[in-house]
């Protein structure tokens, strides 16, 4: 993605040309039975957790979502949950879906004012005429370009080919296609059926430019013909012939169970090119509290809080694809992290926890120290910086 500045022109910075009503877009019954369908059959442990399939907050959002199929397509529960694409921008984006007001832009701009090398904040929130289409979301769409950016190591062809895991209606894909044109070939992939049903929908009115492929109108997955391509989980392996510049995933691993990250982050590692970018941000404190099973062969160059983080422990990390164990470096950069993480629930050691430790003989310190720091700054999920991370 490095070398995609120039393509960038004054219209390609703005990450939304059109402003499309969300109300406007409704499910097509018939192919979102469809897709329902094939779940059933193919999904396998792809298969959405049971908070997406009913979006009953009471149910623990990590249990199997099959046997909530019929209940969760009747007739009844498609119309109140996803009859039109509005319905489904609270499970999606949240309080995002509202307006970017100036409080929000507030907390943006401290961070993205001070590094915006695709000019992105310039031509969106600071232009007047652009920033009353923009919603929260879109905050988070500069922010993740930007980064992305700043850390990719440029693609291995003509084209950066990009993988996003989770991409919901699309909100991340129509900011890239907008910004970066002809030169992405993004691959969008989700296991929600209103998900996967919606993005094809929102992509062709945002995106009316760009050649929308999907899987369940029989397009063949050639991302020399497509600009996106839109596929359920459990298709992708068996479909895919691409290796990746760029894999994401924004806010939706943190709402899946082990099996499921497990299976993604195999794909992250099998699937992206040898110096290839992978691009996380999840809460660690939030549905999934469970092991982030990264290979010691990524390179970790990011892991900070941002202004999306709404939870303490709310990473957004980029690694490189290496071929060597990292380790070391990459847990130097996790314990900066995790004090950060426990100066904002203010867990660090205080003034008399130190006097107490260096009260203790000698050779007691070096002992006591460090399972007391260690306690002090565990995260709510029981882990460490050496481990879990």
């Amino acid at each position: 993605m490095s070398e995609l500045r120039n393509h960038l022109t004054p219209e390609s910075r703005i990450l939304k040309r059109f402003d499309v009503d969300p109300s406007d877009i409704a499910a097509d019954r018939n192919q979102l039975a469809a897709v329902v369908d094939d779940l059933r059959r193919c999904g396998g442990i792809y298969a959405p957790r049971a908070g997406w399939m009913t979006f009953d907050c009471a149910l623990d959002p990590v249990e199997d979502g099959r046997p909530y199929l019929d209940k969760s397509f009747s007739d009844e529960a498609v119309e109140n949950h996803m009859a039109t694409m509005e319905k489904l921008l609270e499970p999606w984006i949240g309080a995002q879906r509202k307006r970017a007001g100036a409080d929000v832009v507030s907390r943006y701009a401290p961070y993205l004012m001070a590094h915006d090398p695709l000019g992105l904040w310039t031509a969106n929130v600071a232009s007047p005429d652009v920033l009353p289409r923009l919603i929260q979301a879109d905050l988070g769409s500069i922010l993740d370009l930007n980064i992305m950016y700043s850390f990719s190591t440029g693609s291995a062809g003509p084209r950066s080919a990009v993988l996003e895991i989770g991409g919901g209606y699309g909100r991340l894909a129509e900011a890239a296609l907008n910004v970066f044109g002809e030169a992405v070939r993004y691959v969008l992939v989700d296991s929600v059926p209103g998900s996967i049903l919606y993005a094809r929908d929102y992509l062709r009115k945002a995106c009316p430019w760009a050649r929308i492929g999907y899987y369940y109108d029989g397009d063949p997955f050639d991302m020399e013909r497509f600009n996106c391509y839109i596929v359920p989980s459990w298709h992708f392996e068996s479909v895919n012939n691409t290796d990746y510049d760029i894999c994401i995933n924004v806010e939706s691993f943190q709402e899946m169970g082990q099996a499921q990250v497990d299976a993604y982050l195999a794909w992250f590692d099998n699937f992206t090119r040898d110096n290839g970018l992978i691009y996380l941000s999840n809460a660690r404190d939030y549905q999934f509290k469970g092991d982030w099973n990264y290979p010691v062969t990524w390179r970790r160059l990011l892991c900070t809080r941002t202004p999306r983080s709404w939870t303490p422990d709310h990473r957004t990390e980029a690694f490189v694809k290496g071929s060597r164990d990292y380790s070391a470096p990459n847990a130097a950069i996790m314990a900066a992290y995790h004090w950060q993480v426990a100066r904002k629930r203010q867990l660090l050691p205080t003034p008399l926890d130190v006097a107490k430790w260096l009260s203790g003989s000698p050779k007691s310190n070096a002992r006591a120290l460090l399972p007391r720091a260690r306690a002090l700054v565990m995260n709510r999920s029981g882990t460490w910086a050496g481990r879990r991370v």
